[in-house]
């Protein structure tokens, strides 16, 4: 056998050589495809025969690759909490989406000084959302901001979400000379 053909997509290990009467050799062929179609041909045996058959169909599908695993963060939800009391709180939500293919595991929120939330972690499933009730409880007459820093293993988009809100003095009681 002097050598062997294959058709496109498809390989083999003949390394070359005579094959006795009444023996054989295995070749290893390999399927290993460029692009996501059919494949067909024959395999062909050239050698000094003289007789039988020297060829072999052969055939395969390319199939597409699977997606990238990809966990796409997003943050939603109006956090400016205007004016509020201090001793008392107000509630909003955050919403945090997952716009990727795979599950979004977020497992903590840090929140600036004066924020707090409901988050006890966990998995956001692909195309899913979840609500985190945030709340803005001043302890003193200031302005508060700053970031909510949402920590997961998202592999793109943004984790962090815009944060006010003012503590103001409670009004006094009215009182009557």
């Amino acid at each position: 056998v002097t050598s062997i053909s294959y058709p496109a997509g498809f390989s083999g290990n003949w390394s070359g050589g005579n094959i006795a009467a009444g023996a054989n050799r295995n070749v290893t062929v390999t399927f290993a495809p460029i692009s996501a179609t059919s494949y067909s041909g024959n395999i062909t045996v050239n050698s000094n025969r003289t007789s039988g058959t020297n060829t072999r169909a052969v055939s395969g599908t390319g199939v597409a690759a699977a997606p990238a695993a990809t966990r796409v963060i997003a943050l939603s939800g109006s956090l400016e909490f205007g004016s509020v009391t201090v001793g008392q709180s107000a509630t909003q939500t955050l919403t945090i989406t997952n716009n990727g293919n795979a599950t979004l595991n977020v497992s903590s929120i840090s929140y600036p000084a004066g924020f707090s939330g409901n988050w006890s972690g966990g998995d956001i499933a692909a195309g899913a959302n979840r609500n985190v009730t945030v709340t803005f409880a001043p302890i003193s007459v200031t302005s508060y901001s700053g970031n909510i820093a949402v920590n997961s293993n998202a592999t793109s988009g943004t984790n962090t979400q815009a944060i006010s809100g003012t503590g103001v003095a409670a009004e006094p009681a009215e009182t009557r000379v």
